[in-house]
């Protein structure tokens, strides 16, 4: 495994502070304490140093997006569309939508446009989505393309965030919506229980950094739910 040291992915200051250091408690390939900090310029808490993304790989075993149509994901997805507006004759698109289960769960009440990328996931189980197995920000996807970009705990995974952001942007037509589910930095489980899936979340937000992101990107912070 080959770790590297960056800079921070919002501002670009190379200044941190670190605020606990935790190994991996999942898979526990190796007992290095993963050092969890926060840019002291803009406030993006991140894991420093981390896995390649060649490396990184490691941390996610085969299986790792099965059984996720059980009936613990089907309440998550339930929650999750209470957070959408509606869809129909929508082109949406689902970033890391692993096999499509969500997508799936949105069709059965639903008529939308449904594509799904997964840089992880190979294939999709539905003929209804349009699926790529690559990278959102390699996708090559039309500017202006989608009127609703998703992504569920997804962006927390990341190497560089920055990069999906600026993509979102480009591929929303004028007026449409990203909508994510991220780990919350400032929340008792992000800042002090320390129960963060180190190395695999690899940044950690808060409104603030979420904000700033956007407004980096060309977007417009216009809601955050806790």
């Amino acid at each position: 495994m080959q770790l590297e040291h960056v800079v921070c992915d919002l501002c670009g200051s190379a200044s941190y502070r670190i605020r606990y250091r935790k190994p991996d408690t999942w898979l526990k390939l190796n007992l290095f304490e993963y050092p969890v900090v926060e840019c002291t310029d803009c406030g993006l808490v991140f894991v420093n140093p981390r896995p390649t993304p060649e490396s990184m790989a490691a941390f996610y075993p085969q299986g790792y997006h099965d059984g996720r149509n059980g009936e613990e994901f089907l309440a998550r997805y339930t929650t999750q569309r209470s957070l959408l507006p509606s869809l129909v004759g929508k082109r949406v698109l689902d970033i890391g939508c692993a096999r499509g289960d969500f997508l799936s769960f949105l069709l059965q009440n639903e008529a939308f446009e449904a594509h799904g990328i997964d840089a992880f996931s190979t294939k999709v189980h539905d003929s209804r989505i349009s699926f790529l197995h690559q990278r959102f920000d390699q996708s090559n996807y039309p500017t202006d393309y989608f009127d609703i970009v998703m992504s569920w705990a997804v962006f927390e995974h990341l190497h560089w965030p920055s990069l999906y952001f600026e993509e979102a942007s480009r591929v929303l037509v004028s007026g449409g919506k990203l909508i994510v589910l991220v780990t919350n930095s400032e929340s008792l489980y992000g800042r002090i229980a320390q129960i963060e899936d180190v190395p695999r979340h690899t940044y950690h937000y808060s409104e603030n950094t979420l904000r700033s992101y956007a407004e980096k990107s060309g977007l417009r912070l216009t809601s955050v739910a806790f």
